[in-house]
């Protein structure tokens, strides 16, 4: 009889524990995705955008200072510090090697018809690249 006694409490207790749960692997998980994304965030800053393939032939080579075209909340364009219009940025970037990759920096929260634009005229002057700046320093 004690005997019996014995195991229901002892069954009760077995029952009445909650069970455990191994937080290391998790967390180790959690630690080696947040490592890549660390040493993969400073690849992300630029992208690099193909452009159709123009006619004119030109090289590949690339220059330390790179044009840099700022697109601005209000859909203003801006070369190199300087506002310009759509019109004017054709005639400056036509006078620029094609050999130079311009830079777009668009603002988070301009219209996409502006990057758009830019992006179509950088085509059809014939460059066959560009860069867009994700996150343009300041």
């Amino acid at each position: 009889m004690k005997r019996l006694l014995l195991q229901k409490r002892r069954s009760l207790q077995s029952h009445e524990e909650m069970p455990s749960f191994h937080l290391t692997p998790m967390i180790d998980v959690v630690f080696i995705i947040l490592i890549a994304f660390i040493l993969i965030a400073p690849i992300l800053s630029v992208d690099h955008v193909l452009l159709c393939p123009s006619s004119s032939r030109h090289s590949t080579s690339r220059t330390t200072a790179p044009i840099q075209i700022t697109i601005r909340r209000d859909g203003s364009l801006w070369i190199q510090g300087h506002a310009t219009s759509l019109e004017n940025l054709r005639q400056e970037l036509q006078q620029i090697p094609l050999h130079q990759t311009p830079q777009i920096a668009p603002d988070l929260n301009a219209p996409f018809g502006s990057y758009q634009a830019v992006k179509q005229l950088i085509e059809e002057i014939g460059f066959n690249d560009m860069e867009v700046l994700l996150s343009p320093a300041s």
